[in-house]
């Protein structure tokens, strides 16, 4: 009776070590997920800063090249070409955070909504046309300038709504990996608890288990 006893005994602490290194790697896991998780949202927050930025500056910038064309009689290219430095300046630095999400890494699965709607290239395009529509409208006759001006809004819109749309997929994917950290905490929180289970439960249940069949055999 006493090797029966002893090998159940056994039994219980290998059941329990499996279990308990089952338990750790899937907590591992867990970890692992949360952290490539915080690292994208991290990425994302650095590019949506960088085209919020933009965004701002086009806005600022086309409000105050309307209002010298407008109110001047005359119009300083040195305005138009300190505004496109700085639009390219930060266009740049967004590029270089495009970089980084295509680099693989532990946070590349949960940046892929924005991945697929960062297009640098089609940013630049709009850049250019915007120039083009300002350089235009400069040398348009007064007796035009209304019309030509509305033309001029509309490709500024156009450039705030390219960037603004890249914004909406940084949006989108902060939230999906968010909602990832947030569900592989609680995840990791319920693992927890079960190992601790697993450590401390079963011996007492052994021990139950062992009293009351003595208790009978007395």
């Amino acid at each position: 009776m006493t090797t029966n006893v002893d090998r159940n005994c056994n039994r219980q602490w290998v059941g329990r070590v499996a279990l308990t290194i089952a338990v750790g790697c899937a907590a591992s896991g867990t970890v692992l997920v949360v952290s490539g998780a915080l690292k994208a949202v991290e990425q994302i927050d650095r590019v949506d800063s960088s085209l919020s930025e933009l965004s701002h500056y086009i806005a600022d910038g086309h409000t105050s090249i309307r209002g010298r064309m407008t109110a001047l009689g005359s119009f300083a290219d040195d305005v138009l070409v300190r505004f496109d430095t700085g639009v390219e300046r930060r266009i740049a630095r967004f590029r270089h955070l495009a970089t980084d999400l295509e680099t693989p890494m532990s946070a590349y699965a949960f940046t892929s909504p924005l991945r697929g709607n960062v297009d640098v290239q089609r940013v630049e395009e709009e850049r250019r046309t915007y120039v083009t529509a300002a350089t235009a409208t400069i040398t348009t006759p007064v007796n035009n300038l209304a019309m030509r001006l509305r033309l001029f809004d509309q490709h500024a819109q156009k450039l705030i709504q390219t960037v603004e749309a890249v914004r909406d997929s940084a949006d989108t994917a902060r939230a999906r990996a968010l909602l990832v950290a947030n569900g592989m905490v609680a995840l990791s929180s319920g693992i927890g608890v079960l190992l601790i289970v697993c450590l401390i439960w079963p011996p007492v249940l052994g021990g139950a288990r062992h009293t009351a069949r003595a208790t009978a055999l007395a």
